[in-house]
């Protein structure tokens, strides 16, 4: 959903804007990208990148990254990072853990921590520990145990270590592993083995597990089957999946089945989805229920959700409260 701007605003970051401010073209690309128009809000973000705006050039690497252009974003990261921006260091960090390049990632969070990036802090600290009772986890595996297989997959996963994460995860479920099977379906998925990544999912899927059926449901949605997509979000909605409700309401607003959509984002807020929250408030706040939505961007908020402290941030500036809005900004920046 929308983060929150009002009509003025848009019309006087247009103006600074177009007259050369590259801030301005920065936050008008937010805005523009929250709305939908991608290739507007990449227009602005080059345009203020190329006159060394740091923040365009993070904001625009984002933007790239999420396209799927990986290689681009990685320069435009480094760009940024060259320029001591910490959020560009700990997403090139992020970047390159997800390649697997472990040791030039630590390298990125050290500095981008020694600024003070809260979330390279947590990464270099999960990083720098051995998995508790890492030795009998590895035994326990390699005499066949599928669950201690599966928690070793995890474990090298989210160390960046995926190949290695893969043959555990393999292992596990070849011995039947329903998590195993979800794990390396939504592996293979995200290294573009599509085929071979639904085939897990629909076989963790078939054994009644939510999670695969929430996951199954995004990838069909990824690749236009909506229907069927809206069918296995159902389901692992109904098995009470707290994402499967906030994605399956997100699919009903789309259709404009704003009853129903907000049903389930209320049900999945309820339990405890950061997301649904932040959406919950996002859908108040443009009915005018004000306070019922700043309660709900609060609750997102303290759950980490970036979004909800933008969107708190702007409705404190809306009020003219420029003290808390600038503290809610910095909380989303530093998040």
């Amino acid at each position: 959903m929308p983060y929150i701007v009002g009509i003025g605003q848009i019309w006087r970051i247009k103006r600074a804007a177009a007259r050369g401010d590259t801030d301005a073209m920065t936050r008008l690309a937010g805005v523009l990208q929250a709305q939908g128009a991608a290739d507007e809000a990449e227009s602005w973000l080059r345009r203020a990148a190329g006159l060394d705006n740091r923040d365009a050039m993070t904001s625009l690497a984002n933007l790239l990254n999420g396209r799927g252009a990986v290689s681009e974003a990685e320069s435009w990261y480094r760009e940024a990072a060259a320029r001591n921006d910490m959020y560009a260091m700990h997403n090139l960090g992020m970047l390159l853990l997800q390649q697997g390049d472990a040791g030039e990632a630590m390298s990125w969070f050290r500095a981008a921590a020694e600024r003070g990036n809260p979330g390279s802090k947590r990464n270099l600290e999960r990083l720098s520990e051995e998995p508790k009772e890492a030795g009998e986890q590895d035994r326990a595996a390699a005499h066949g145990d599928a669950e201690a297989m599966n928690e070793l997959g995890d474990a090298l996963a989210r160390r960046g270590q995926l190949r290695a994460a893969e043959s555990w995860f393999r292992k596990a479920a070849g011995r039947d592993h329903t998590g195993a099977m979800h794990n390396l379906g939504c592996l293979l998925y995200e290294n573009g083995e599509v085929s071979e990544g639904k085939s897990w999912l629909d076989k963790a899927a078939a054994r009644g597990s939510a999670d695969a059926m929430r996951s199954l449901g995004g990838l069909l949605f990824d690749r236009g089957e909506a229907d069927e997509a809206e069918s296995w979000l159902r389901r692992a909605a109904e098995l009470a999946h707290p994402e499967a409700m906030n994605a399956l309401a997100g699919l009903l607003f789309r259709r404009d089945e704003l009853d129903k959509a907000e049903s389930w984002t209320r049900k999945a807020a309820a339990n405890d989805n950061p997301g649904a929250m932040h959406n919950l408030g996002v859908l108040l706040y443009k009915r005018g229920e004000l306070s019922e939505a700043e309660s709900w961007f609060r609750e997102a908020a303290a759950r980490g959700n970036t979004g909800a402290m933008n969107d708190l941030g702007r409705l404190r500036k809306e009020r003219g409260e420029r003290g808390e809005a600038k503290y809610w900004f910095r909380q989303a920046r530093s998040s």
